[in-house]
């Protein structure tokens, strides 16, 4: 395909192309290049021919009868050398040249119907001189276009700046193009669309969204963001934009296609950040909203709507008074939509159905935004909104019956009425998500406000009543009910009655017996989320009995995602029996579910590595769960063994927690277990596997239990605090930090367990300490004075107890070196000099801190 060759949306290569949700036309860089961009991603900057023909069509826009002819070949030539770019540098130079073409644009040469100097010799002279006039204005929209393509994300606010800016009186914002009467009538004569224009600058938009919405993030989300130039600029700008556009809605403007207009209102809006702009850009868009509901037809309009309820800025740009306003605007005008679709189809009225349903979906869209973020407002209107959505739910059959049925009435296509049918099931997902997510705002609410008990009676009242109302015909609809009931917390589960848990706990079981494994796999996910509850497992056992018999039928699927979930299932239960039952046998869990249980775990610990994980972490729970009876029986000694065979830290870590376990079993599997976490400290690359190393290193209590590792895993953990694995993909902020603080105490705690012997001039472990002096001074010193977890500070003080007995028993004549090293790392270096370390212990923590 040749360069400058409009390509349909569906055709998007890279990150070269000019991306566009709306947009029609989409310029490429060359087959060739390509190829090259997928090693190559170096920004260049604007090449020297570039510059020389920018330079040219400058010098003939500032002649008095500059040549048109002349002027287009200048911007062929730019073209033709941008397409050969894969990325560009931003500087100055390109600044010049989006200005220039603008002036090329817009300067009154475009319009003028003289031929003075221009194809004299032609047949017909006004003709060629009007056909290069209009190629003028394509190609420098066409350059505009390849500009921002090849602009990285974090310069696409520079092209917007000076696309919409004005730069001293000879300049051009780009919306003069439409506000200017002259340019237009221009633009009419030449043959130019006012559409493709407007194009650019929702294109320059969608390429600003990085930099506009840059501080629009969760980490600031409650923080002020101070008023600065950026914000000055971008809100003018922005101003000017929304400004435009809805007085274009108001007086339309010949040639400027409504629709597109409407389009780049919602784009604007998407990303404009109000909380970081002035507020006037707000309150204009509110008083619009406000004011031509009647005006924008409803598919444009309610995604309007919910921009401005999911918009970053939402909770501090709304006054008290502005957000119950329009809440109760925005909700009346969806739940007026959606009664006279419902209306329409009692009525059996179908024609334009498909329409109508994409607008109820898009009213369904804007309610679901209420519930998810402005939850305590919506509380008043939300049980009449889930109504409304409920008695869609309850003639979803007659929805898909009408879709069908007008179909073959106006004989269309088997795939047109299978399209049309698509989007009715749409919104009866649509509908079932909407409950799904009010009934986890519900239970968020519970945790942290007194329940309305009447409200959430109501509530429950609803809810109860949706998800049986419909005999699933599509698995995309049963997956929505599934949703439903794994949205429920812990907070609302402690609301509901007997019946409804009952009801709750019988349907999601039904579920994991379906035939399809997408919808198992629903289920697996939601018993696995029920198997956390205190609540539940407590009191009703026969519910831990029935998600077994469920597990373990599903872990025979051939569906690995399926296997997966119900193997996080069984992870989720011994979790469960070890947290709630522990060293509790009762008369369902007896040896008989403990064995059922076991053989589960361990085949899944067989399995594959992407369900490995959980059957390790099941069986460390069992192990932790274990009740002392068991401890006898050979299959769990054999149970124990095969553990110890895994590099599996977090099952290896309860092993070592449990006291009965590891006495019994220490002789036959501690250098299994040692090898195994110091296999992890050194080849994971997983630091949460590293950490449940660290924790299991801690669990050991005494010297004598580290035998013959002692000094090995001393020099495993010295080096584990600063060998952090390299990842394709960037640890979480803060996740390192808390990784090597779990270094240090675990450094902390082998101190506390050394003997005197291991400093002896002849040991190994006085060489290894001596070598990391510097490093241990600086990461363990601070341990003394902060630590984030009270278990930190009891380390840290049997620490500094037992470096202080071994200071006052080493000879100092023959172990000045090792004195002073436990002095700078670990105790007071000032009052080690002056002999004054209490052997007790009982020392102030000030009397030891620097």
């Amino acid at each position: 395909m040749e360069p400058g060759v409009p390509l349909s949306s569906q055709s998007l290569i890279s990150d070269c192309v000019l991306t566009c949700n709306h947009q029609k036309q989409i310029y490429v860089i060359p087959a060739k290049r390509l190829e090259k961009s997928k090693t190559q991603t170096k920004e260049e900057p604007l090449p020297t021919t570039v510059e020389q023909r920018l330079i040219a069509l400058k010098e003939e826009l500032t002649k008095e009868n500059g040549s048109s002819l002349k002027i287009l070949q200048c911007l062929r030539d730019i073209k033709k050398n941008l397409l050969e770019l894969r990325n560009l540098l931003w500087d100055l130079s390109i600044h010049d040249l989006i200005l220039t073409l603008k002036n090329c644009m817009a300067l009154e040469y475009t319009f003028k119907t003289q031929i003075e100097h221009e194809n004299q010799s032609a047949t017909s002279p006004n003709v060629q001189l009007k056909v290069a006039r209009q190629d003028v204005i394509r190609l420098s929209t066409e350059n505009l276009e390849i500009i921002l393509s090849l602009l990285p994300p974090k310069n696409g606010y520079n092209f917007f700046e000076v696309l919409m800016s004005k730069f001293g009186p000879e300049s051009y914002s780009y919306l003069n193009m439409f506000q200017d009467s002259t340019l237009r009538k221009g633009y009419a004569s030449q043959g130019v669309k006012l559409d493709d224009l407007l194009q650019l600058v929702v294109t320059s938009i969608q390429k600003a969204k990085f930099s506009l919405l840059l501080g629009e993030t969760k980490a600031i989300a409650h923080r002020h963001i101070p008023f600065t130039s950026f914000a000055a600029t971008a809100g003018r700008l922005l101003d000017s934009i929304f400004v435009f556009l809805m007085d274009t809605i108001r007086n339309p403007i010949e040639g400027l296609d409504v629709i597109k207009v409407y389009e780049a209102l919602i784009e604007t809006a998407q990303a404009t950040p109000f909380k970081r702009l002035d507020t006037s850009i707000f309150e204009k868009l509110l008083h619009f909203v406000f004011t031509a509901a009647n005006q924008v037809p409803q598919e444009y309009f309610l995604p309007l709507l919910d921009v401005m309820v999911v918009g970053h800025w939402c909770d501090e740009t709304f006054n008290d008074r502005e957000r119950i306003e329009y809440k109760n605007f925005a909700v009346a005008y969806c739940n007026e939509i959606l009664q006279a679709w419902l209306s329409r189809l009692k009525k059996a009225e179908y024609e334009d159905l498909e329409m109508e349903t994409k607008i109820a979906a898009l009213a369904i869209a804007v309610l679901k935004s209420f519930a998810k973020h402005w939850f305590q407002d919506f509380l008043t209107d939300s049980l009449d909104c889930m109504g409304v959505v409920n008695e869609i739910l309850s003639v979803s059959d007659t929805i898909e019956i009408a879709s069908v049925r007008h179909g073959l009435a106006m004989k269309m296509s088997p795939k047109v009425i299978d399209s049309s049918l698509a989007k009715c099931i749409t919104v009866i997902v649509d509908g079932y998500t909407f409950i799904k997510i009010m009934t986890e705002s519900l239970g968020d609410f519970l945790k942290h406000n007194d329940p309305d008990l009447e409200y959430v009676d109501k509530f429950l009242r609803i809810w109860y009543q949706a998800p049986p109302n419909f005999a699933a015909k599509s698995i995309e609809v049963t997956c929505a009910v599934v949703d439903c009931f794994a949205a429920i917390n812990e907070s609302l589960f402690a609301q509901l009655d007997n019946c409804r848990r009952l009801f709750c706990i019988v349907s999601i079981l039904g579920y994991a017996r379906d035939q399809s494994d997408v919808i198992r796999t629903k289920a697996g996910r939601c018993i696995a989320h029920f198997l956390d509850f205190k609540s539940l497992v407590e009191i009703d056992q026969q519910f831990l009995m029935d998600c077994l018999d469920v597990i373990d039928q599903c872990l025979l699927s051939s569906d690995m995602n399926c296997r997966a979930t119900y193997s996080w299932a069984i992870g989720n239960l011994c979790d469960s029996l070890a947290k709630y039952y522990y060293n509790v046998c009762t008369r369902s869990l007896n040896w008989t579910t403990y064995t059922r249980i076991y053989r589960l775990s361990y085949r899944i610990a067989k399995g594959s590595i992407k369900i490995r994980y959980n059957g390790h972490r099941a069986l460390g729970a069992l192990v932790k769960w274990t009740p002392n009876e068991f401890m006898k029986e050979k299959e769990l000694r054999d149970h124990i063994h095969n553990i110890a065979r895994w590099n599996a830290s977090h099952a290896l870590g309860n092993i070592v927690r449990k006291e009965e376990v590891w006495h019994e079993f220490h002789t036959d599997i501690s250098g299994l277990v040692f090898d195994a976490f110091i296999r992890g400290l050194t080849k994971s690359e997983n630091l949460k596997e590293r950490s449940h190393c660290i924790k299991g290193i801690i669990a050991v209590q005494s010297r004598a239990e580290f035998s013959t590792y002692y000094v090995c895993i001393w020099q495993v953990m010295l080096d584990a605090y600063n060998s952090i694995p390299h990842t394709k993909v960037p640890f979480p902020y803060g996740l390192v930090d808390k990784y090597q603080e779990e270094v240090v105490h675990g450094i902390l705690h082998l101190a506390s367990v050394m003997i005197l012997s291991d400093l002896s001039e002849s040991g190994e472990l006085k060489n290894v300490l001596l070598g990391n002096h510097d490093m241990l001074k600086v990461s363990v010193r601070p341990a003394f004075q902060q630590s984030s977890k009270p278990e930190y500070e009891d380390t840290a003080k049997a620490c500094r107890i037992n470096m202080e007995k071994i200071y006052h028993n080493l000879d100092h004549r023959v172990a000045s070196d090792t004195k002073t090293f436990i002095c700078s790392v670990f105790l007071d270096e000032v009052r080690c000099q002056k002999n004054e370390v209490c052997f007790d212990g009982t020392t102030d923590n000030q009397f030891l801190i620097i």
